[in-house]
């Protein structure tokens, strides 16, 4: 490759060359890409954490961390938290100084695959209001007891009377992410059909791609055995949307694979990640590659951003 040539466009495309073959590790292409002295976007890594009031001061906790997540509110009911304009200010203020990146996830209550259900169009709405100026995003649950259609209807429905913008913002490119399923009772979005089948029904332009590792293991999406194993998923996310995968919940596993349960565990403490650690290098190395940001929601959030941090400083 001609090294006048590689630039931040093109930085990730040749990391992931020749992926396939395993003749070189990512992190090895890296190294290789930092000797010419071009700066590589970091990726974000932070925890799940609670709300304090208002999203400025949320954002003050654990100011370390460049990327959180956290509810507006009780998670199993509809009511939220009202966001000032001020607040919205001093965040949008603190997140430029600190190059800080959120998520709210939706109430789990939400669900857009039943029919009626104004509760969660409504909810949704008003969360996608508090982003859509702010380097943030929406995750949501893509839904249970209920339809793929009626989640791509009610989908579509908020795009037609603007409720679901397009981002203007290059570290958070999507304003909305649906979350894959563990695999739980009725849960939707369990598989790549599923995910597909719904996506094929979006713009593509507006919703984009959350993919939980716990859940993805429990489901048997991913057995993360291997780095063809990460590869493979990156791929698959990358045929149903051009962007691919837009953030990560990195979360280990309390139960086995194809257990369709929904139990997390800190990295290196569950099924996925307490032996084999190809997977979680490659898995890092895309996310680093590609500007991903990793959310932990395992009890233990400050053992997973440490072994995330650890690894990007010895490697990256």
């Amino acid at each position: 490759m001609n090294n006048k040539k590689l630039n931040i466009f093109n930085i990730f495309e040749y990391i992931k060359m020749d992926c396939c073959c395993c003749t070189e590790t990512f992190n090895n292409k890296i190294k290789k890409v930092n000797k010419l002295n071009i700066k590589i976007p970091e990726c974000r890594c932070g925890g799940n954490i609670g709300f304090e009031g208002s999203i400025y001061k949320t954002l003050l906790k654990n100011n370390n961390c460049k990327c959180k997540q956290f509810f507006l509110g009780d998670p199993i009911n509809y009511k939220c938290y009202n966001i000032t304009e001020d607040d919205k200010i001093k965040t949008q203020e603190f997140c430029k100084k600190t190059d800080t990146t959120f998520y709210i996830h939706c109430p789990f209550v939400a669900n857009l695959a039943k029919d009626n259900c104004h509760k969660s169009i409504e909810v949704l709405s008003n969360e996608l209001n508090v982003v859509k100026d702010l380097p943030a995003a929406c995750v949501l649950h893509i839904g249970k007891v209920g339809t793929i259609k009626n989640v791509a209807d009610n989908l579509n429905y908020l795009t037609n009377i603007g409720k679901l913008p397009i981002s203007t913002d290059t570290k958070v490119p999507f304003k909305l992410l649906l979350e894959n399923a563990a695999g739980q009772g009725t849960e939707l979005g369990r598989n790549w059909e599923e995910i597909r089948h719904l996506y094929e029904a979006l713009d593509h332009t507006k919703v984009g791609i959350c993919i939980d590792t716990q859940h993805a293991f429990a489901s048997n999406m991913c057995s993360f055995q291997t780095h063809q194993d990460v590869v493979n998923l990156f791929d698959e996310a990358s045929y149903i949307t051009k962007q691919g995968i837009s953030m990560i919940h990195l979360n280990d596993s309390l139960k086995p694979i194809n257990s369709n349960v929904d139990r997390h565990a800190p990295v290196s403490k569950g099924h996925i990640w307490y032996k084999e650690k190809e997977s979680f290098e490659t898995l890092l190395d895309f996310a680093y590659g590609n500007c991903i940001d990793l959310i932990s929601e395992t009890s233990d959030p400050n053992n997973d951003i440490d072994i995330i941090n650890n690894y990007m400083n010895n490697n990256i």
